[in-house]
């Protein structure tokens, strides 16, 4: 019996190498033009740019195996045991002198092999290549380990996890989807519901959810942190070696119980069909919530709507899928109680049940805070601590004007104050105040954890005893504007541009930065609360370049011109620079300018910012091309914003460099400019 056995073993290797050898063909190509052949293309191009190949054998064009190595162990999944969901093949495989543990068992191995001999020939073609070639500051023999051993690891974790999902079902196309949907759902779902909760959750930020900190909750987005940062991520690498004998051990338990006659259904399982029924219909009905909501400028209302269409269009499909044809009876009573169950849970979600909009530490529970415009400055201080953490820390604000971290307890006490203004103030958020700025604040406790709001469109008016502390505070000045930490012989030079035209002034004499600087400085110092709310862009730009002689790619300190700076302007006329850089009116070639009417929208402001005129029903439209009525715009003008409480004009300058920029007036202003040089 056991050379009976033996025998039917070897003729099913064979028959599955041809059924399904030509993948791992195909998967050996590919990993030779991949790999092997661009290194050795990459060597004999002499201006080719090899830091892209900075870390090993996952980085630049070598990235383009990412999707080898999640499809391919998936598609054989689907083609190897393809005869679990065809009721004849099912029928002749278990009819063979074979247990089902012999069958599962010589499925699973052959897989595996045939994943695994593609990677061993590439390996050994990449070890003879190093030997033969200087391939050092590509890869060494502990990058082609490496390479080797994370490869087979992932594709084996994606191939059980196809194994899996193909003893759940009866049907080899539903195994395909199902299988990428479980390999990214972790964290699929997390994004879905961050985005809705985006919707209704005053001070909820989806961005620090959608961090590369969240990748980790699927295999397929934490790919790129395990292949190209070893040390930090080796733990995740155990737990997926964990759960490839988790997949293992569910799976042949599963097979073992599956029922043959259960080929060709949709779900194998009875119990698991109304898993899959109420999981589909809650994923469309999170999408159809953060679709109509979202487009509809983060509407509530809209976004219940969104829940209706999106729960009745899930259930269809789930219906459809279980009963394998569009005619479908419909179990109202199930939906009836999906309905019930979603309605509580985004009852509590609206009515925020948890406490979240108006949970604020205690500046006593405060480590440190960040306190700025956008998450993104924060994330950009975090990536910046590491090896050289004191330098990181000093440097941090280089690209991030205006945001920062605040240690001291003054500062955090008078942050902790806005954000309770804010949570007791809710009528200031989202508002269309031109004067009006996003909050994001970033609360690292005492006891090691982190608080994380962020508030769109906070209006100054009705908070203006919170902010003034804190703008008026040497650690904001800092924070706002770093120059006020930096002496002159720390930079290089003195780059003033335009923007708008290409005048551009360089200062490179040590005396006059000086002078320049302690101007810079004097203004800056000077500043009122209500001059730093409305400061005046003069379409200049500064650039103060740092003095880094090791450093390849010089850093620097950027900054805009503002009006108000009057020191610095003084400074700038005396050295005769001033004339040489400012803009005109013979820099401008025409100015187009619309009227909006009452009952604006946002959208056709931002329309007209685009220079979609077309689009704007109603529009009052112009072109100014006199002087006399270009310069009387130029000395009223305001920054363009989307963001308006009353009709104003809208203007879009054309200047004679091809450039383009959009201002505004107020209401006032347009009406005297059209009584004026009735435009």
């Amino acid at each position: 019996m056991p050379s009976i056995t033996s025998s039917f073993k070897k003729e099913l290797w064979k028959q599955n190498l041809r059924s399904v050898g030509w993948i791992g063909a195909l998967y050996l190509i590919a990993l030779i033009f991949i790999l092997p052949l661009t290194i050795f293309m990459t060597l004999q191009d002499s201006s080719a740019y090899f830091d892209y190949y900075s870390d090993g054998l996952f980085s630049g064009p070598l990235v383009l195996q990412y999707p080898l190595i999640v499809g391919v162990p998936v598609v054989l999944a689907v083609f190897l045991f393809r005869y679990l969901h065809v009721t004849s093949a099912s029928d002749f495989i278990h009819s063979l002198p074979m247990s089902r543990k012999s069958l599962f068992h010589h499925y699973l191995l052959f897989g595996i092999t045939l994943l695994a001999i593609p990677l061993l020939i590439t390996a050994l073609i990449l070890l003879i290549m190093s030997g033969v070639m200087d391939v050092s500051f590509i890869f060494d023999s502990g990058d082609l380990a490496y390479w080797f051993f994370i490869s087979l690891l992932m594709t084996t974790l994606f191939y059980v996890v196809g194994i899996f999902i193909g003893m759940l079902t009866g049907i080899s196309l539903i195994q395909g989807i199902l299988t990428f949907i479980l390999l990214v759902f972790p964290f699929g779902i997390t994004v879905l519901v961050a985005l809705n909760l985006d919707i209704y959750l005053v001070g909820f930020s989806v961005d620090y959810l959608l961090t590369e900190r969240y990748t980790y909750l699927s295999p397929v987005t934490d790919l790129a942190n395990v292949t190209l940062r070893r040390e930090g991520y080796i733990w995740h690498v155990a737990i997926y070696a964990i759960l490839i004998f988790v997949f293992y051990g569910a799976s042949y338990v599963a097979y073992k119980v599956r029922k043959l006659e259960e080929a060709s259904n949709s779900i194998a399982f009875p119990i698991l069909r109304q898993v899959f029924k109420y999981g589909v219909t809650a994923c469309f009905t999170l999408l159809g919530g953060f679709y109509f909501g979202a487009i509809m400028g983060y509407d509530v209302g809209w976004a219940i709507i969104g829940y209706v269409i999106g729960a009745i269009i899930g259930y269809i499909l789930a219906e459809i899928t279980l009963q394998k044809t569009w005619r479908i009876r419909p179990h109202v009573k199930g939906f009836v109680f999906f309905v019930v169950v979603a309605s509580g849970v985004l009852y509590v979600s609206f009515q925020d049940g948890f406490g979240y909009a108006d949970r604020v530490p205690e500046f006593e529970e405060v480590e440190e805070v960040y306190f700025g415009d956008y998450l993104h400055y924060y994330y950009e201080y975090l990536s910046l601590e590491g090896e050289n953490e004191l330098n990181s820390r000093e440097h941090s604000h280089y690209y991030s004007e205006g945001s920062g971290m605040f240690q001291s307890k003054e500062s955090i006490e008078q942050i902790t104050n806005l954000h309770k203004a804010i949570v007791n103030n809710k009528d200031a958020l989202q508002t269309y105040d031109q004067q009006a700025r996003t909050v994001s604040i970033v609360y690292e406790l005492k006891d090691g954890s982190k608080m994380v709001r962020k508030y769109e469109r906070v209006a100054f008016q009705p908070l203006h005893q919170s902010f003034r502390p804190i703008y008026e505070s040497n650690a904001f000045l800092e924070k706002e504007f770093p120059i006020l930490t930096k002496s002159a012989d720390e930079f290089d030079r003195l780059n003033l541009q335009s923007y708008l035209t290409d005048k551009r002034v360089n200062i490179v004499e040590e005396s006059q930065l000086q002078q320049g600087l302690d101007a810079l400085k004097k203004d800056i110092q000077s500043l009122s609360y209500e001059e730093m709310l409305s400061l005046t862009d003069s379409g200049l730009n500064m650039e103060f370049l740092i003095s880094e002689p090791d450093s390849n790619e010089p850093e620097y300190i950027q900054m805009t011109y503002y009006e108000e700076y009057e020191e610095f302007t003084k400074w700038m006329k005396e050295n005769g620079n001033y004339d040489s850089i400012k803009v005109t009116v013979d820099d401008v070639r025409e100015v187009e300018i619309g009227y909006l009417q009452e009952g604006f929208r946002e959208t056709q402001v931002n329309d007209f910012m685009n220079g979609n005129y077309q689009s704007i029903e109603g529009l009052e439209q112009s072109t100014v091309t006199d002087q006399e009525a270009i310069e009387w715009l130029m000395e009223h003008q305001q920054t363009a914003r989307s963001e308006f409480s009353e009709p104003t004009m809208m203007m879009q300058f054309s200047y004679k460099g091809q450039n383009e920029r959009s201002y505004s007036l107020s209401r006032e202003d347009a009406e005297t400019f059209r009584e004026t040089f009735n435009q």
